[in-house]
């Protein structure tokens, strides 16, 4: 029976190929090299470990230092935000897709700005995160992937929007805030009926009613 023992070094792979090396039998055995290498690149490495639980923070350092001129620089950071967010670290995620928003690439991507604005909203800045949600809105015809991936991004959108103005509304009682939300929720009603999203469309309905009782609750009535 032969035994082979070793140690690797590097970055730890989710996958590696076994690798076979043939032992003659009999004479001497010459020096076995074994080498191995990640079957998966970055993005999909921190991808596998958050299918198996938390990720550490020496397993985002590739995403972090991904480059602006790289293909997947988009995609590293948008996951590397996604990463922040599920350990809780919303001030981390904040920083990271801000500072994409200062690249060529990510000044006028939708879905950058959309995850910020959702990030901000969380983080109580509602000011911030309503801006970043009317900059989504604007280059909405960026959004990647397919028409039914497109046309779910642009109802994120809507709904963000009306419910950063419905939040302002609420926080300093300004009917700016309210028509605002009104015609945000109306239109992510028709959107929606449109697109077949029963389930958007009908938050869109509760959103109105809830509107309207706070306004009545507002002005006395």
């Amino acid at each position: 029976k032969l035994v082979l023992r070793g140690s690797l070094d590097g970055k730890p792979c989710p996958e590696s190929k076994p690798q076979f090396a043939e032992i003659p039998g009999s004479g001497r055995v010459q020096t076995i090299s074994v080498k191995t290498s990640c079957e998966l690149d970055c993005v999909d490495f921190v991808r596998a470990k958050l299918e198996k639980g938390k990720v550490g923070a020496s397993d985002v350092v590739c995403l972090e230092e991904a480059n602006p001129r790289k293909r997947d620089f988009l995609t590293s950071k948008l996951l590397l935000a996604h990463v922040h967010v599920t350990n809780g670290k919303y001030k981390d995620a904040e920083r990271v897709l801000t500072e994409v928003t200062t690249t060529r690439v990510g000044r006028t991507d939708p879905e950058v700005r959309a995850r910020l604005a959702e990030i901000l909203g969380r983080r109580k800045k509602l000011d911030d995160a309503s801006e970043e949600a009317e900059k989504a809105w604007r280059y909405r015809m960026k959004f990647r992937g397919g028409k039914t991936q497109r046309e779910r991004w642009i109802l994120t959108v809507l709904k963000l929007r009306g419910g950063f103005y419905e939040q302002l509304f609420y926080d300093r009682g300004d009917r700016t805030y309210f028509d605002r939300a009104i015609q945000m929720y109306d239109q992510l009603e028709k959107s929606a009926g449109k697109a077949r999203n029963s389930r958007l469309a009908n938050d869109a309905r509760i959103a109105k009613t809830r509107l309207s009782q706070q306004e009545r609750q507002f002005l006395g009535e």
